[in-house]
C-alpha cells in the first residue's frame, strides 16, 4: 500500500513538476481538511494553490488530474485558434480595404486620362475627398 502511494506522490512530481502532494493527517488539521492528501499547485510567484482533495493516492487521482490538464490545452489551443483566425480576418479586411482603395484609384485616373477637358475634378469614392487635375497637352507635329 505504501508502496502504491509513493507510486501515485512519484508519477504526480514527474507529469506536473508544478504540482505537490501533501499529506495532512485529519487528526492534526481538522479544521484544514478532512482528506488526508492534498494538490497543491505551485505558482511562478511561490505561493501555493490548492488544487484538489482526495481521501485514498490512487490511479483515480492520476486520471483527474490528467483530465483536468487535457482540458487546460485543449482550452489553450481553442483560445490560441480563435485568435489566429481572428488576425485571419482581420488580415483580410486591411487587404480588402487596401484593394477597395487602390481600385477607387485606378478607376479616379481612368476617368481623368479619358477625358478630353484640360481641367479635371474627381472624387475619391473611397474617401470622398475631391482631387483637381489639370492637363498639359502638347501640339506638335509628326512627320
Amino acid at each position: 500500500m505504501e508502496q502504491d502511494v509513493l507510486g501515485i506522490v512519484e508519477e504526480v512530481t514527474a507529469r506536473w513538476p508544478h504540482l505537490r502532494v501533501q499529506y495532512l493527517p485529519p487528526e492534526r488539521f481538522t479544521e484544514v481538511t478532512d482528506a488526508p492528501y492534498q494538490v497543491v499547485e505551485q505558482l511562478p510567484d511561490g505561493r501555493d494553490v490548492l488544487v484538489c482533495q482526495v481521501w485514498t493516492l490512487d490511479r483515480r487521482l492520476i486520471d483527474q488530474l490528467h483530465a483536468a490538464d487535457t482540458w487546460a490545452l485543449k482550452f489553450k489551443q481553442d483560445m490560441l485558434f480563435a485568435m489566429e483566425q481572428q488576425n485571419a480576418n482581420r488580415r483580410a479586411d486591411i487587404k480588402k480595404e487596401k484593394r477597395e482603395r487602390t481600385d477607387a484609384e485606378d478607376e479616379m485616373v481612368a476617368d481623368v486620362l479619358r477625358s478630353p477637358k484640360d481641367t479635371f475634378t474627381a472624387t475619391n469614392p473611397v474617401t470622398g475627398k475631391k482631387h483637381k487635375f489639370t492637363a498639359t497637352r502638347q501640339n506638335g507635329d509628326r512627320s
